[in-house]
């Protein structure tokens, strides 16, 4: 658990021991001093330490992100069955002109503060150009 930070410190300290216990040969010196350099640099094969800092680093920023507020153009929502996908398209259901007009009366199951969602079965997901789509991240 992550979240008991002081609980995660002592564990990485107790790694650490036990590491620093143990005896190294030649091939671990080589590899420790030449070949984890270069994985360190794409963050792989990190010290616990470094990864728990960089957990803890990156935690923070998506909160910080999860406060802000974005404006939504499109939203593509996946289901465990076909079953799920089929009860929330039946439920949001609502027809073209309701949509165009605004019709939050002609659609009271697809009223998303105070529009009326245009809800649609997606292609296939395989079949979108996900890097393709024309959002910004302005």
């Amino acid at each position: 658990n992550l979240d008991d930070e002081d609980m995660v410190q002592n564990k990485i300290a107790e790694l650490e021991r036990e590491r620093a216990s143990e005896p190294k040969g030649c091939l671990s010196c080589l590899i420790s001093t030449f070949v984890l350099p270069i994985f360190h640099t794409f963050n792989m094969f990190l010290p616990p330490q470094t990864s728990f800092e960089k957990v803890v680093k990156l935690t923070g920023e998506i909160q910080e992100l999860q406060k802000q507020e974005y404006e939504v153009s499109n939203v593509f929502v996946t289901f465990e069955t076909e079953e799920g996908q089929r009860a929330a398209l039946t439920a949001l259901s609502s027809g073209v002109v309701n949509v165009v007009t605004n019709n939050t009366a002609g659609a009271p199951g697809a009223v998303f503060e105070d529009r009326v969602l245009q809800v649609e079965e997606p292609a296939e997901p395989d079949a979108v150009r996900w890097l393709d789509l024309s959002a910004t991240f302005s």
